[in-house]
């Protein structure tokens, strides 16, 4: 617990944990304690049934802390193995990630539309972890296996801020996904308001892509605004604040960027500036707070938290289900949900 704890300390300062123990000696003999060595015996370790969580997420570090293709081949065996344990799925995806090998990150966005909600936020949220981590992202995105709607606005931020020729093919793969017309995609999804939704159907789309950000019913998470008054909206303002989210935009619900002095992006909105602090609610409702003297900077982004592009996930039928269960939400309907 200890070397890990030590290797994530290094880790966020630029420094390595395999590159400080293979220089150090230790014992009579002069034994090297190498990193290679460490997360061969933490590997070992994985595949016992009998040790903790809180274990097996330190023996999935100290492995990290070792590099090269043992890290890799036992990090993506190990997440195979975790499919069912989302903490500890996200720790293995986050230390491969942190390789910094391009065979490894690739290897994420294999199967990507099989792949579990949980395991794809995962990889994209871990995707600034090392460059060969953002150019298999970019290489995604161009290749439209991950799509625009799907990014952490913070991703989106920080990919935006890349320089040289990845950061010339980050501008042209978003300004690809940013070319649509919003008008036009709201023209092609007026059939939807001339068909019959099923409220039922419409919970689920709810439950699987609105209920991390936003409450309706009492349930749900409160990133976004509540829902519980959009019943008395008429369908098209529902459409058009579906698929165009930024076209009204309250000064309590506009997202901010945050970078620190250490380079870290985070997007959401802010909730309190106490005490010399910034509070951010992220998606989830998941807060975090940043101490002012490490901001380097913060802007407001002009666009809703909610991000464009909903119509790439949704038919027209779909949005009248979706518009239906909107106009009379019902709990009992989001808790019966798969």
């Amino acid at each position: 617990m200890l070397l890990a704890g030590l290797a994530r300390g290094l880790s966020e300062r630029g420094r390595s944990l395999a590159a400080l123990l293979n220089s150090l000696e230790i014992g009579e003999q002069g034994d090297v304690l190498s990193a290679p060595k460490l997360a061969r015996q933490a590997g070992r370790l994985l595949t016992d049934p009998s040790i903790s969580d809180g274990e097996r997420e330190a023996a999935i570090e100290l492995v990290a802390a070792g590099g090269g293709p043992y890290a890799e081949q036992t990090l993506l065996a190990t997440i195979a193995n975790q499919r069912r344990h989302q903490r500890l799925e996200a720790t293995s995806v986050g230390a491969l990630s942190a390789l910094d090998r391009v065979s490894a990150c690739r290897t994420l966005y294999a199967d990507w539309g099989e792949q579990s909600l949980w395991f794809r936020r995962a990889v994209l949220q871990h995707s600034q972890k090392s460059p060969a981590a953002q150019l298999a992202l970019v290489e995604a995105l161009e290749q439209g296996i991950v799509v625009l709607l799907e990014l952490p606005l913070e991703v989106e931020s920080a990919l935006r801020q890349l320089e040289g020729g990845l950061g010339v093919r980050v501008s042209e793969v978003l300004t690809s996904f940013g070319s649509v017309d919003r008008r036009a995609v709201i023209n092609e999804y007026e059939t939807s308001l001339t068909l019959n939704g099923d409220r039922v159907r419409g919970a689920n789309l709810f439950k699987q892509h609105c209920l991390q950000c936003h409450t309706i019913a009492r349930v749900g998470q409160a990133v976004g605004p509540g829902l519980e008054a959009v019943a008395r909206k008429d369908q098209r303002e529902l459409l058009e604040d579906i698929l165009d989210p930024s076209r009204r935009v309250y000064p309590d619900f506009a997202s901010y960027t945050l970078v620190t002095r250490s380079g870290k992006v985070m997007v959401g909105l802010i909730v309190a500036e106490i005490g010399g602090s910034v509070t951010l609610r992220r998606e989830n409702a998941e807060t975090v707070t940043v101490r002012r003297e490490e901001i380097e900077e913060l802007v407001a982004t002009g666009q809703s938290l909610m991000p464009v592009g909903f119509e790439q996930r949704i038919d027209p039928q779909g949005m009248a289900d979706l518009i239906a269960f909107l106009k009379r939400p019902d709990c009992g309907l989001l808790e019966q949900a798969p």
